[in-house]
């Protein structure tokens, strides 16, 4: 899963994990149980668009702070 979420620490995955088993136990169990395949490749593209799209939205915040400073 590290590969997969390399801003996450293993002990915030493992915490991310027991919260979602706490609430979401059921659906937990059953994602577990499915055996569905999916391609990593696709994964991690997803993933790395979602943070270059975070990253121009942190910097266009970053740009009207500054505009609204000026």
């Amino acid at each position: 899963m590290a590969q997969l979420f390399p801003e996450r620490t293993r002990k915030q995955l493992k915490q991310k994990f027991k919260k979602e088993e706490r609430l979401n136990g059921a659906q937990i169990d059953k994602a577990l149980r499915a055996s569905v395949q999916f391609d990593v490749t696709l994964l991690k593209e997803e993933f790395a668009e979602e943070r270059a799209f975070a990253a121009k939205q942190a910097e266009l915040e970053r740009e009207r702070i500054n505009k609204e400073k000026q």
